[in-house]
């Protein structure tokens, strides 16, 4: 197993027979009481398992103040740790976020294998399960993945020349089987996997979607003991 390192006057009444909002004090009320109703609805981004928060190496009481290196595509040989970070476009702003808050660290290698428009569904334009298998057959090291994918996936699956409308019975199952596949890989090389649900949406339908596939992968990590982080 991989080791990991580790009322008055003035601006605030009325008075004087004015209406409250012919007031220059109430919409300046008016408006701090909507921008802290803002913060309060921003959601809150927490894991769902408490030992996903140990999971990942720790930056320390801070991050250094200076600008992270390219991420590369692949470790150098003399790489002490690395993390090679696998998804679509937003697995490639992961990788960023993580060389940005690993920068003080210099035994920890970020890896970007991340793809932009690929996914899951359209296998034929980027197998993902088959580049996993490629890339664990290759003598490239990893110590650890961590993976964010699904910002395309709301479209038809195809199988044995079949198509499956999205989030459909078969579509699930057909999604959750790649994602086990990829679990089942890296869980028989015995290298921890991180897989980041996807995000919410301003748009309420994209996050509803987005729940229901978060809810597929969840269920498919966990028969693979890989872990899955919940940012919602």
């Amino acid at each position: 197993m991989a080791q990991w390192p580790w009322g008055g006057g003035g601006w605030g009444g009325g008075g004087g027979g004015r209406r409250p909002e012919d007031n220059a004090g109430f919409w300046l009320r008016e408006r701090e009481m909507m921008q802290h109703q803002r913060i309060q609805r921003r959601p809150t981004y927490v894991h769902t398992k408490p030992q996903i928060r140990r999971a990942l190496p720790s930056t320390g009481p801070g991050v250094a103040d200076k600008a992270a290196p390219p991420i590369p595509d692949k470790a150098p040989a003399e790489a002490a740790f690395v993390i090679d970070v696998l998804g679509d476009s937003l697995g490639q702003l992961l990788a960023q976020g993580l060389q940005e808050t690993y920068v003080d660290r210099p035994e920890i290698t970020i890896v970007r294998k991340a793809k932009g428009d690929t996914g899951l569904v359209a296998n034929e334009v980027y197998d993902w399960p088959k580049a996993v298998h490629d890339l664990l057959a290759s003598n490239e090291k990893v110590n650890m993945s961590v993976t964010m994918i699904g910002s395309t996936e709301r479209q038809p699956i195809r199988d044995d020349n079949n198509r499956y409308e999205p989030l459909s019975d078969k579509w699930k199952e057909i999604y959750g089987n790649r994602v086990e596949e990829i679990a089942k890989a890296f869980r028989e090389k015995r290298i921890p996997l991180l897989w980041v649900g996807l995000p919410i949406s301003k748009s309420e339908r994209l996050s509803s979607d987005y729940s229901e596939i978060n809810e597929v992968v969840r269920e498919r990590l966990a028969k693979q003991d890989a872990g899955f982080v919940d940012i919602w």
